[in-house]
């Protein structure tokens, strides 16, 4: 499934940097910073597809060896997603995907704001 959807994104004219696989926290969260940093100044994106939690859309039950872990907005931020792209894009096919999306707008409001 994850060659289907890299030679899909590719042939839109997208690039597919990197594609983890029950990667755990840390895996993901190096990776990320990394990808953020690479595309300093550049529109850049992430696609995933994960089990979302409930609270608020937090990816979960990614790392086999530790169910315990999540991921969140607030992870995704202190990756550097704000700091280093010139733009952010996020597709995400997880359930709750609409609540981790508002969470992310209500952070932009807040910061438009500040």
């Amino acid at each position: 499934m994850t060659k289907q959807w890299e030679k899909l994104l590719n042939s839109r004219g997208d690039s597919v940097e990197t594609i983890l696989l029950c990667p755990t926290k840390n895996e993901m969260k190096t990776v990320m910073e990394q990808h953020f940093v690479k595309n300093t100044g550049k529109p850049t994106g992430i696609f995933v597809i994960a089990h979302g939690g409930e609270d608020d859309g937090r990816w979960v039950s990614f790392n086999p060896k530790n169910d315990e872990e999540t991921f969140s907005w607030d992870d995704i931020v202190a990756c550097g997603a704000l700091k280093f792209p010139s733009q952010i894009f996020m597709v995400a096919d997880t359930c709750y995907s609409a609540r981790l999306g508002k969470k992310a707008f209500i952070d932009f409001q807040r910061r438009g704001d500040e």
